[in-house]
């Protein structure tokens, strides 16, 4: 049946047709269509989170490997100290070194008393007195090579006393040494110089 003629000829047919594309166009748009465009939203959303993601993963990663590689330098560096801090079994050697360090400065030693190792601060400590005779700026360079050369022991207590009898400006010295060890040698631990 022709339901218009003018300015084309429709049918009934055509015009249920035209419905029915128009219905599943409409079905289409929001079957389809709207789903889409939901899903790619959340599609940019999740894509812009992952691209965060991986460049806070990136960043992460970087700063690990830098505090990794810090960690190492540390580590090697603790090491190298630890080799130097002197050992228990470096006591007679540093015995040893100061008296000839006092002889190389015109101090004559008389006596040297090494006191029993013990803990303090979680080190060990020898506490080691010695007596001799000298000038006192000859006293003066004995401490200053020995601290040079040993920077982990420390002068605890001295005392310089002028001769009277002598003309000569000899003392009488008497002084105190506190050695710092380690409690235990570290692992590949080499014995070496003080």
């Amino acid at each position: 049946m022709i339901v218009c003629k003018k300015p084309c000829t429709l049918y009934d047919v055509d015009l249920a047709g035209l419905s029915a594309l128009t219905v599943l166009g409409l079905l289409t748009y929001f079957a389809v269509v709207v789903p889409i465009r939901t899903h790619w939203d959340t599609y940019r959303d999740l894509s812009a989170r992952q691209n965060f993601s991986e460049t806070v993963l990136r960043q992460t990663g970087n700063q690990l490997r830098k505090v990794e590689a810090d960690t190492a330098r540390l580590q090697a560096a603790i090491a190298t100290l630890a080799r130097q801090v002197p050992q228990p079994g470096w006591l007679p050697q540093f015995l040893s070194r100061a008296t000839v360090l006092a002889e190389g400065t015109q101090l004559e030693v008389f006596q040297v008393i090494p006191h029993a190792t013990q803990v303090v601060d979680e080190c060990l400590v020898a506490d080691i007195e010695m007596s001799g005779r000298g000038h006192s700026l000859d006293f003066i360079r004995f401490l200053d090579a020995l601290g040079r050369e040993n920077p982990y022991q420390s002068l605890r207590q001295f005392s310089i006393t002028r001769r009277e009898e002598s003309d000569d400006g000899l003392c009488d010295l008497s002084w105190t040494i506190r050695l710092r060890m380690l409690p235990a040698a570290s692992p590949g631990h080499t014995e070496g110089q003080l």
